[in-house]
């Protein structure tokens, strides 16, 4: 095998773990502004989104041009798969969020993605190296740990339907990350998010009117307070524009859709440490350690990748989300 190839799917481990972090500091920085508990968490998604997808097109600095041949050539199915996924994504899971309470929430949402895909792949004759294998049970280990620490606080007559609305979510969550790898196996990864995020807007901006306890006016009203454009904007810009470009980039460069999903479910353990930091929620002991092997399931899926163990034969069957 290749040592560039080795490096390659590193580096997109390591990507896919930047990404997650962004992620993980979106609830944090909504906290931090007061503000925003007023506001439905399906206004911040849109906000977000619209503003993420053409900051990062500006940031390609393609042109009309160079955007116009990425939408003439790549698979339009796989880019409106990947828009609309994202945004069923962002709204269930806030929708979970009330149904199930945050820590399962999160949980189902992060654990499942790459549980989905594994079986998929596995249905589809695709095998896999000890090392995805090994991350994926530390991860799923370190995932229950942080759950049951804090316990779970769904409302029983609401679980039922929680639970298909998370599981529906991590669905989406799957759909969007194999669409998103394989556009980016023909096209540069900043262009297909940036495509992507824009499509994703127009189509919020869609169903926005549609949902339950949402009105349009709620969107206007952010900019009628600073700290809201602030959250706004630092929302667009860092956990959504440049955590979506390294994404995809990292998917792109993944040896498995599988493997970049593990990679992403370091996220619980770093939205821990920024609540520790920033808003002093002291981690118990579970909480520790289960971040603590969450860590161990990166450090061992990096290893597996730049060693060539993260995904064995068959891995590259087109047919397969792996």
């Amino acid at each position: 095998m290749q040592i560039g190839s080795t490096v390659a799917r590193s580096q997109g481990i390591a990507l896919v773990v930047v990404a997650a972090a962004l992620w993980a500091t979106v609830g944090v920085a909504v906290k931090l502004v007061p503000a925003a508990a007023s506001l439905p968490p399906e206004v911040l998604g849109l906000a977000r989104t619209l503003l993420a997808g053409p900051l990062v097109l500006l940031a390609a600095g393609r042109g009309l041009g160079g955007l116009g041949q990425v939408i003439r050539t790549c698979d339009r199915f796989q880019l409106f798969a990947f828009a609309l996924s994202g945004v069923v994504f962002q709204i269930l899971l806030f929708r979970c969020f009330d149904l199930l309470g945050v820590t399962l929430t999160v949980v189902l949402t992060v654990c499942l993605p790459p549980v989905i895909a594994l079986l998929w792949s596995f249905a589809h004759g695709v095998a896999f190296g000890r090392g995805t294998l090994v991350a994926l049970a530390l991860a799923i280990a370190g995932l229950s740990l942080c759950a049951l620490a804090r316990g779970i606080d769904a409302p029983g007559d609401e679980r039922l339907l929680g639970l298909v609305l998370a599981g529906l979510a991590a669905l989406a969550f799957v759909v969007m990350t194999a669409a998103a790898r394989r556009l980016t196996l023909k096209a540069p990864p900043r262009l297909i998010a940036g495509l992507g995020l824009t499509l994703s807007g127009l189509i919020f901006c869609a169903i926005l009117p549609l949902l339950p306890g949402v009105e349009v006016a709620e969107v206007l009203s952010i900019g009628r307070d600073p700290q809201l454009v602030l959250l706004v904007l630092y929302l667009a810009v860092f956990p959504t524009a440049l955590a979506y470009v390294c994404y995809c980039t990292g998917m792109a460069r993944c040896s498995s859709t599988t493997g970049g999903l593990t990679a992403s479910m370091i996220e619980p353990a770093v939205a821990a440490g920024l609540a520790f930091w920033f808003l002093q929620e002291v981690p118990s002991r579970g909480e520790t350690v289960g971040s603590l092997l969450l860590i161990l399931a990166i450090t061992v899926l990096i290893k597996a990748e730049t060693i060539g163990q993260g995904a064995g034969k068959g891995s590259g069957n087109a047919g397969a989300i792996g």
